[in-house]
């Protein structure tokens, strides 16, 4: 789906003209949603879920809906209503006022939606000072997706460990099919695998007071580790994202990956896949990939009807719905994650159970988002050689350190 004029007319900064007569209420509602398979079902389904509402989707690449999003708000225009967030991006969107509050539209609808069948943790993670500020959608992980007729032709173990995890990928790499896939392009996809690296070999990207630790003599390491393994990556990864990885997966190109688990389905999409059901799953190796939960939240300039909106993000997440679309979505209700049926049909359901307990989340900095920004791509330049690897990790901490100074924090 193509950006549309009212979002080129927000980003400019300009108020689109009133239609002489019109009733406000006429406004189709925009909903604007991230190019992953999850939000490609939610957005469809969004467009029928409330008789006589009209909706009005648009889907985006992540980085360029976050770009947009930021321009539109700034200016204080009414290009978006519905909007996807998650984990990485709600806090610093709630603190610059860029989100509507909607604690009170969830009390007058806790029961028509059964919003108790959403985990406490994954609600409250939503939570900025006290204030709720998005639906839950999904809970995500990234797994390790691998070939198991690869593995067992060399006669390989699942990887466990690094060093397993390496191995295989040395042993699987050939000229025509790449050991793994791996995904660095700036921001999101840079900062998952980052997050990754910096868990499994370092200290993480900050102590308990929010100075960086991706610098120590442990984030040099869990650097030089990326830099190592890439050897076996499939050629151009400091441009590939989550679509490109699933492709080359797909496509028989790669033999194993650490991707979003949301993804594993297309991997027996006969349609879209050479490998059927030559696709197995398990943790990552050694831990601390990355968790997430996205949501939908509403944009504090709308002009829409706000309980229309709130109504219509808990339409698109109700348990009927969600499970419909289970193919492309971990649930974030308990009654779908624990249901047998579908449990059935998806192998990778309990795996990500124990993901979410080897994972970990994001650093719940508001400003988070602008970090990554800057180490990722000072941690690129690392990777590809252009800079020395500590000279590039001390450069962007030092920058990152000065921008959290200049926003109150004191380090």
């Amino acid at each position: 789906m193509r950006i549309t004029r009212r979002h080129l007319v927000a980003a400019a900064g300009l108020a689109a003209m009133p239609v002489a007569g019109a009733r406000a209420q006429a406004k189709p509602i925009n909903i604007t949603t991230i190019r992953t398979p999850s939000y490609e079902f939610y957005t469809q389904k969004a467009t029928t879920i409330l008789p006589g509402v009209r909706v009005e989707p648009t889907i985006m690449q992540v980085d360029k809906m976050l770009e947009l999003f930021a321009i539109q708000q700034s200016s204080k225009s009414d290009g978006f209503d519905v909007v996807w967030t998650s984990d990485a991006v709600y806090a610093g969107h709630a603190k610059k006022g860029w989100l509507e509050p909607l604690d009170d539209l969830w009390e007058k609808y806790k029961d028509e939606y059964n919003f108790a069948d959403f985990p406490k943790s994954v609600v409250d993670g939503f939570r900025y000072e006290g204030k709720l500020y998005a639906i839950p959608t999904l809970t995500n992980t990234e797994l390790l997706f691998y070939r198991t007729d690869l593995l067992a032709e060399k006669g390989l173990e699942v990887p466990k460990t690094w060093a397993d995890y390496r191995a295989a990928a040395m042993a699987l790499h050939t000229p025509r099919r790449s050991g793994i896939a791996m995904k660095l392009k700036p921001v999101d996809a840079a900062m998952n695998t980052l997050h990754y690296f910096l868990n499994q070999h370092g200290d993480g990207w900050f102590d308990a007071k929010w100075r960086p630790t991706f610098n120590s003599a442990k984030g040099v390491a869990a650097i030089e580790a990326l830099r190592d393994i890439g050897k076996f990556a499939a050629p151009g990864f400091t441009a590939q994202a989550n679509d490109e990885n699933t492709v080359l997966m797909q496509q028989d190109l790669a033999a194993m990956q650490v991707m979003w688990v949301s993804r594993a389905a297309q991997m027996n999409n006969p349609e879209r896949s050479k490998v059927v059901g030559k696709i197995g799953f398990a943790i990552a190796p050694g831990g601390g990939q990355r968790i997430g939960y996205d949501g939908f939240a509403i944009a504090k300039n709308s002009k829409a009807d706000r309980d229309t909106m709130f109504r219509l993000m808990a339409a698109t997440t109700s348990a009927s719905v969600v499970r419909e679309g289970s193919a492309v979505i971990v649930p974030a209700r308990n009654s779908l994650l624990s249901d047998p049926e579908l449990v059935s049909r998806y192998n990778f359901f309990p795996v990500v159970q124990e993901g979410l307990r080897t994972g970990k989340v994001l650093p719940n900095l508001p400003e988070f988002s602008e970090t990554a920004e800057i180490t990722t791509r000072y941690m690129n330049q690392a990777i590809v050689g252009q800079v020395p690897t500590k000279q590039a990790l001390d450069t962007a901490a030092a920058e990152v350190t000065e921008f959290l100074k200049k926003r109150g924090y004191d380090l």
